[in-house]
């Protein structure tokens, strides 16, 4: 379903807000986890064996094109989990501002 117009200036904040955020995360809190060191280290250390594996010389760019769709996919995936997140955030806000009136509180 179509989002109305006027919200259009929102879902397009919106989308530069989680594209910057998936950005600085990748660039600040990324490069110091040490389990995903471990994992980029053994990702480098497959895609050189396979490397070395295959006869022709040229299969060295589909191993490259294949590490970079891996990134764009782990980074999309970065994206949908950040967004979701501020969605589940803003539904529990509702819920419990909800709750807090049905109680009488403030």
């Amino acid at each position: 379903m179509p989002r109305p117009p006027e919200l259009q200036p929102m879902i397009q904040y919106l989308n530069c807000l989680v594209t910057e955020r998936v950005a600085e995360f990748g660039g600040k809190v990324l490069p110091n986890d040490p389990q995903l060191q471990k994992n980029r280290a053994e990702m480098a250390r497959f895609l050189k064996l396979l490397e070395n594996l295959l006869p022709q010389p040229g299969n060295a760019a589909i191993l490259a094109a294949i590490n970079e769709t891996a990134c764009v996919m782990a980074n999309r995936c970065q994206e949908l989990v950040y967004r979701r997140g501020l969605e589940d955030g803003v539904e529990l806000a509702g819920i419990l501002a909800r709750n807090g009136r049905e109680r009488g509180e403030s």
